[in-house]
This record gives structure tokens, sequence and C-alpha cells, in this order.
């Protein structure tokens, strides 16, 4: 063959066909066009086809088959079932990560709270004709819609980011909170202190409807909220999508563990839980005073108390009431005599 060796390999001052000099042909090239192989070309290229088994190369038919190794995880999340199922959960969830609130990214179906592998396990699934029958696998109330960064720290071996969020109330204490940092706060105090996050778990429809003179300096407020949660572009978590907030994130009350809320700052310890903060400040909580703080304060404990048990570091800044003894109880056994009295 001209221009190669024995081997059929090129050799050093071979001719190459006009226009593909630089080693490739160059755009717009009209070389092949309206050429087509000769009969005797095309028999070769049958009789190699032929030969070699290039034929359909597919399954046991295709030149790499190794006996059918691919892994079985592979072969569930390449199938048509789990394409719709992951269809169905994007739909679902609005196309929105359901951790992070952003829409329009990438996304990606993650199983929760029984993870893909853990089904795998349990129900002892070996074969793609177990997994088709499995309906754990395929319950779209056991997946949800994540962005690529936020299903990548559900994997284990992820290194886990270390970040402080900070919970501002609008008692007293709460001019101390940092102004930089991931500072969270409520209601309308977005209007005297900067936030990255507010919340706001009202009722938005109801709570602007109420025109008693109770209500009335409340209602100006919670519209100069409004005003400014869209003028700054501001998220802001609310109990669902609304039309007057653009920036708004629904609080995923279906994923929490229990469905107790007491308080605002009840949902945002719970949610910061949820964003998987490594430590948690609270300001401007002092829940000194009125009758509805007892009800407020035990559920804002039991929600600092799952914090803790997930291994987040929790602090409450004075003045505060909770997780804090009243003044006559002290702590129990360590400091009351044998009567009962304080020591």
């Amino acid at each position: 063959m001209k221009g190669r060796n024995e081997r059929g390999q090129f050799v050093k001052g071979h001719s190459v066909l006009p226009g593909s000099e630089k080693g490739w042909f160059e755009k717009g090239s009209t070389l092949w066009v309206g050429k087509k192989h000769t009969e005797e070309t095309k028999e070769k290229i049958r009789k190699v086809i032929k030969e070699k088994g290039l034929g359909l190369q597919k399954g046991e038919n295709h030149i790499n088959w190794k006996g059918g190794i691919s892994p079985l995880a592979m072969q569930i999340r390449h199938c048509f079932k789990y394409c719709q199922w992951r269809s169905n959960i994007f739909t679902r969830d609005n196309f929105t990560c359901t951790r992070c609130g952003q829409e329009g990214e990438y996304l990606e179906a993650h199983h929760y709270p029984m993870a893909f592998s853990r089904i795998l396990e349990t129900y002892q699934i070996k074969t793609m004709e177990e997994a088709l029958s499995c309906e754990k696998l395929w319950d779209i109330n056991n997946g949800k819609a994540l962005c690529r960064e936020c299903h990548d720290k559900t994997k284990p071996g992820k290194p886990r980011k270390e970040w402080k969020c900070t919970i501002i109330g609008k008692g007293p204490g709460w001019e101390h909170a940092p102004v930089e940092g991931e500072t969270w706060g409520l209601n309308d105090l977005l209007l005297y202190r900067p936030l990255k996050l507010t919340f706001e778990m009202h009722d938005i429809d109801k709570f602007r409807t109420r025109t008693t003179n109770a209500y009335v300096g409340l209602c100006d407020a919670f519209e100069r909220e409004i005003d400014t949660i869209n003028e700054l572009g501001i998220p802001v978590v609310t109990q669902k999508k609304h039309k007057l907030l653009p920036t708004a994130i629904p609080f995923p009350l279906d994923k929490m563990p229990v469905k107790y809320f007491t308080s605002s700052i009840a949902y945002m310890v719970a949610y910061a839980v949820y964003k998987e903060a490594t430590e948690i400040e609270i300001y401007g909580c002092p829940l000194l005073a009125k009758e509805e703080y007892n009800e407020q304060r035990q559920c804002i404990e039991f929600w600092i108390g799952y914090a803790m048990g997930k291994g987040i570091k929790v602090t409450v800044h004075k003045p505060t009431n909770i997780l804090t003894a009243k003044p006559h109880m002290g702590l129990y056994g360590y400091e009351w005599d044998n009567w009962g009295n304080i020591v």
C-alpha cells in the first residue's frame, strides 16, 4: 500500500489527500462529497465485519463483552422506570432543589429518607427483575430533587462544610448579633438590620386581611416587610410559594422528623439542622414574660436538643430563659439540700 509499511502503518514522507495536510480536513472540504465506496470496497468491509463479529455490537455481541458484569446499580439508574421516577420527583418538587431552594439548576433525584443503597440491601435486590418489582425503590415519597452541590453533601466520604448559622429574634439582645456571616432573622427584623435570610411563617393572605384595630400597626409593618424583601431580593422562608414574594422558599415541613412548632425561632432552628449547619448561635430570644412564651420555650428547647443530638454546637446568648432553670429550682439534686431547699 502506497505510503504504508507491511503492517499497514503510515511511514515518514507518505502522501496525503489534498486538503488534509494538517492531519484533518479543513472545514468546508468537499473532497468526499458525492463519492461512494466501490462494490469491491463494500465487499471487503462486509467480510471484515463478518470475520470479526462486528455486526450488532450490543450485549454478548459487543467486542468488550465480559460476561455481564455491569453493576446492578448502574443498570437500575439507566432503566426507563428510573428515568420515569426521576421525572416524577422533579415535577412534584417544581424543578427546585428542596435543600437550597434554587430553581433552574441541574437537578438530581435523591432517594430519601431511605437511601438507594439501603433499599438494595434491605430488600436483598440482586437482579433487575427484583429491582423492578420493589415498590420502595420507585416510591416518589422516598425521593427529593437536589442540585448537584446539595446532592454531593449526602454522599458518604464527602467532607462536611463547616458553617455557622446566626439566628436572631426580636427581643432584647438582638442588637448584639454579628452583621457578617449567615444571619437569619424573622418577620420585620430586616427593617432594622441586614440579613442573609428571613422567615415569615404566618399565613400571608390571612395576615393581610386582618383589619381590627389590634392589628393595624402589625399590618403596616407587614406590608413594609414585604416591600423590603422584594426591594433587596432577600430569600424568605415561608409556608408556601406566594405571588407577592418571588424569592419565597417553602419550609420543608414534610421533611421534619416531627411536626411540632410553636414559634418562628423553632422553625429557624429546625431549618438550620435541615441545612446541615455545624454551629448555631441564637440572639434576641429572652422569652422572659408572657404565658405563650412557656409553650414557645419548650418547643425551641426540643429543637435545640435535636440539633445537639446531631452534633451541632448551639449557643444561646443572654438575656434568655432558654436552657436555664427557674431561680428557685437550681440544678436539681446538686443545688438542693436534703429537705428540698435550694442551697
